[in-house]
């Protein structure tokens, strides 16, 4: 799994998630640069594997970040530890399109330039 860069394409993640007593849910979340920068700040500090050596661990703190700052995200999924989301998730993975192919977010850093005649 290779980190993606700040103009790539992240891929939105499924979450699937079974709050207690209700059934079975599951939110698309979208991550972006900054929850992939924020994995990496907390890689280091906690001294958790590479992403290569744990992909399935920086996806679902990927999810996570992205989650906590979705004000319509649900609150059983704003925990405040990636500790205690994982204990609340059932499944993280790559959202799929009808055509069973990812669907990604495109993040571009660049401001859009002024109107035309401006």
């Amino acid at each position: 799994m290779t980190m993606p860069t700040d103009s790539a394409e992240f891929p939105r993640l499924s979450v699937a998630y079974a709050p207690p007593g209700a059934p079975a849910a599951t939110l698309v979340c979208r991550p972006g640069y900054s929850d992939a920068a924020r994995y990496e700040i907390a890689r280091d500090r906690a001294g958790w594997p590479a992403l290569d050596d744990a992909p399935l661990f920086a996806m679902a703190f990927m999810a996570w970040s992205a989650i906590k700052r979705d004000p319509a995200a649900p609150g059983v999924l704003k925990t405040p530890t990636v500790d205690a989301f994982l204990d609340v998730i059932q499944n993280v993975s790559p959202a799929l399109d009808d055509r069973g192919e990812a669907v990604t977010s495109r993040v571009d850093p660049t401001l859009p330039g002024p109107p035309p005649g401006f």
